[in-house]
């Protein structure tokens, strides 16, 4: 993993916004997906992107098949806002 996409995506996080890592698991290029912005050297076709935006509205990594070979999408997404309420019995 390259450490420049790394501490990329931990701010992203960090300032409330979502990522997402892809890397080819065959060839290790990767590229750092932040809304419509790319950043690395992995090419993505349509089909990855779908995935990808899909990866970041689920907050679930995944895998994804690709004619040059398989990409791990790795998902950054800030953590969720607990909300506390009262239990029935104090209100």
């Amino acid at each position: 993993m390259k450490l420049d996409l790394l501490k990329e995506a931990t701010a992203a996080t960090a300032s409330g916004d979502s990522a997402a890592l892809a890397t080819n698991l065959k060839s290790g290029l990767q590229t750092l997906v932040q809304g419509s912005e790319k950043k690395g050297t992995l090419s993505l076709g349509p089909e990855t992107i779908s995935a990808i935006e899909t990866a970041i509205r689920d907050d679930r990594s995944t895998t994804v098949a690709t004619p040059d070979g398989p990409i791990f999408i790795e998902v950054f997404n800030p953590p969720l806002r607990r909300r506390w309420l009262p239990s029935p019995a104090t209100r």
